[in-house]
């Protein structure tokens, strides 16, 4: 589990207020994919470890935009996730993620 800071939190919470939902989503898995490198470990797993995060802050605060920013964070993990192994930089893992049965 991520522990974030109170800066994290609130930049994403500008970011959802800003350009929207959907929007965001499409930010976060561009921002992926432009900074990844072969040498970074997992950024589909850092995501959805902060995905985990806004939802823990959810249940603790009631507070529905910590939700809607988990959901986009688990919604671009899963994205990040298929096209990694679509391209062959990743193994399957069958325990945490959604994948397609062929």
């Amino acid at each position: 589990m991520t522990a974030l800071s109170e800066e994290i939190c609130k930049d994403y919470l500008l970011k959802l207020e800003k350009y929207g939902e959907e929007d965001l989503y499409q930010r976060i898995v561009k921002e992926v994919f432009l900074r990844l490198d072969d040498n970074e470990t997992s950024p589909e797993y850092l995501i959805l470890n902060c995905s985990d995060a806004f939802f823990q802050f959810y249940r603790r605060t009631g507070e529905e935009k910590y939700f809607i920013i988990g959901k986009v964070l688990r919604r671009a993990g899963h994205v990040v996730y298929r096209e990694l192994l679509r391209k062959n930089k990743i193994k399957p893992d069958f325990k945490r993620f959604l994948n397609k049965i062929k």
